[in-house]
């Protein structure tokens, strides 16, 4: 991303919301989140 384009992007009325919802796809990419599998947690 080029300084313009993340200025833009800061610039965006949802910029956190976005920052928050990255943080949280990443951590539920962790494999130790879920005891068992990633796929438990969506039943």
């Amino acid at each position: 991303m080029s300084v313009q384009e993340l200025a833009d992007f800061e610039r965006l009325p949802y910029f956190k919301d976005a920052l928050k919802l990255r943080v949280c796809d990443d951590l539920g990419k962790k494999k130790s989140w879920f005891e068992d599998s990633s796929e438990d947690a969506l039943m």
